[in-house]
């Protein structure tokens, strides 16, 4: 079983060997091929394939995110109130495994009649087991380490084994695609049937992969020592949630990120197929995206540490941004022009991500500070919540948007069409892209802020007299304007 150590056998305390940060790092392989065909091809899988309407699935795709406003907070809340000898967070990802695994199944491999009902209900499941297994997930990473460095080090391993996840979610499938394919002579038809083939491939993949991760997770992972408290009243929590004015602006750079790739990311697949017109090069643009985010995963982590985190995360967002803008210049069937894109997007990718989980650890040491109780369960939850419902708003913008202006696959070469899809995928989400970074730049916390938050919470977990603790608190909640 997993040890009660935080510094895992490395050599400065609060830092895990690299062999721990993969063991730990290592579970977002799973959930990240399946978290690929969720954000990107599953619309298209249920209008092109199914032959759903655009609006039906926007919409059940929206209102499957909205469940995260009760699931994601009960969940972080019972999790960190959860005490037993495997600790706070190993029973709820155990619990949750199977029903996203059930969920995974029923929404990847979906049969030839499914209604936009069946598509809801599947994927409510499939959130159920996510959501059961990335908050305490989340909530754990935050707790391996107090160190303000340390911090995006375990950040980056986790995005790090997240983006080999995604490079494995592009590559695996082509190779099991069905060798019929090849005997097909209608374009859009090859196209259709290649993504039904590559998502029901990438169910199997987390169907196998997820549990051999999981036991390895919970065997070599250490599990924080600190013990719950009992839970917290939901207004006393919403109370000093507002209060915490630096995860306020975290969660508004996060929703208005995530409204930005919600709209991207669910209009990509049209964009490759009806406006860029790549055709097969576009298994190829999405694997290049990826392959230069694991440069980049180890680039914006090595910047950070010599940087303060939210000024890096705001260059990274930048440079997406620009890139984003850049395929407007690219003009239709330009492979290199595209590829050359793709790099630059794929190397910010990973920089918001990585700083950004950093910085919410951070932020939940304030709250530990000034409210006395350990929520990072609660906070990570929050966050997802901002997450997921900024992609949901996202998709049920995109694709009803996209309808209304006159886009559908019979329609996807004419000029109003056209336009359609330049506005959804681009502009638009360029438009909620630059909005995020005003809030990554207002974020306070840098490292001498940090590490005076975290010297004034180990004096008052070492129960430091009351005198000392007051000067102790006022310093850390003083500096900075952290309140």
């Amino acid at each position: 079983m997993a040890g009660s150590d935080n510094q895992a056998g490395a050599g400065a305390p609060g830092q895990l060997s690299n062999w721990r940060l993969a063991a730990y790092g290592g579970l977002t392989i799973p959930l990240a091929a399946a978290g690929l065909p969720i954000a990107i091809y599953v619309a298209p899988l249920y209008t092109d394939h199914i032959g759903l309407g655009f609006t039906a699935v926007g919409l059940a795709l929206m209102a499957t995110r909205v469940l995260a406003i009760v699931v994601d907070p009960l969940i972080g809340r019972l999790s960190d109130a959860t005490r037993g000898r495997l600790g706070r967070r190993i029973p709820w990802i155990l619990a949750g495994a199977p029903i996203m695994m059930f969920g995974v199944w029923r929404t990847f491999m979906p049969s030839a009649d499914a209604t936009a009902v069946d598509l809801f209900v599947s994927l409510s499941i499939l959130y159920l087991g996510w959501a059961m297994m990335t908050v305490p997930y989340g909530a754990w990473g935050a707790e391996l380490s107090p160190d303000y460095h340390e911090r995006s080090r375990i950040a980056g391993a986790r995005e790090l084994f997240s983006v080999v996840g995604l490079l494995l979610a592009v590559t695996f499938p082509l190779l099991v695609r069905p060798a019929g394919l090849e005997k097909m002579t209608d374009r859009n038809a090859i196209e259709t049937a290649a993504i039904a083939a590559d998502v029901a491939a990438l169910g199997w993949a987390t169907l196998v992969l997820l549990p051999p991760l999981l036991l390895v997770l919970i065997r070599f992972v250490p599990v924080s020592a600190h013990t719950a408290e009992a839970p917290v009243g939901s207004q006393r929590f919403g109370r000093d949630l507002l209060r915490n004015r630096p995860f306020l602006l975290l969660l508004g750079s996060t929703f208005f990120a995530g409204l930005s790739s919600g709209m991207n990311q669910t209009t990509v697949v049209h964009y490759y197929r009806y406006r860029a017109g790549l055709g097969d090069a576009a298994d190829v643009m999405v694997f290049a995206f990826f392959a230069v985010a694991v440069v980049g995963a180890f680039f914006w982590v090595w910047l950070g540490r010599r940087m303060v985190k939210h000024h890096v995360m705001a260059a990274a967002s930048l440079l997406s941004l620009i890139a984003s803008l850049a395929v407007l210049a690219i003009a239709p069937g330009d492979i290199v022009g595209f590829m050359l894109v793709q790099a630059v997007s794929g190397f910010a990718y990973a920089g918001p991500l990585i700083l950004g989980a950093s910085m919410a650890a951070d932020v939940i040491d304030l709250d530990w500070l000034k409210s006395g109780l350990q929520r990072g369960a609660a906070f990570i939850a929050v966050w997802e919540i901002g997450k997921k419902l900024s992609e949901a708003a996202g998709v049920g913008i995109a694709l009803p948007l996209m309808e209304a202006m006159g886009f559908s696959a019979h329609t996807a070469s004419e000029p109003n069409a056209q336009f359609a899809l330049i506005t959804v995928n681009v502009l638009l989400p360029a438009v909620f892209a630059l909005t995020a970074i005003p809030f990554i730049l207002a974020y306070p916390i840098d490292e001498k802020r940090q590490r005076i938050v975290r010297a004034a919470l180990e004096r008052k977990l070492g129960r430091l007299a009351a005198r000392d603790l007051r000067a102790a608190e006022e310093a850390a909640l003083g500096a900075g304007k952290l309140r």
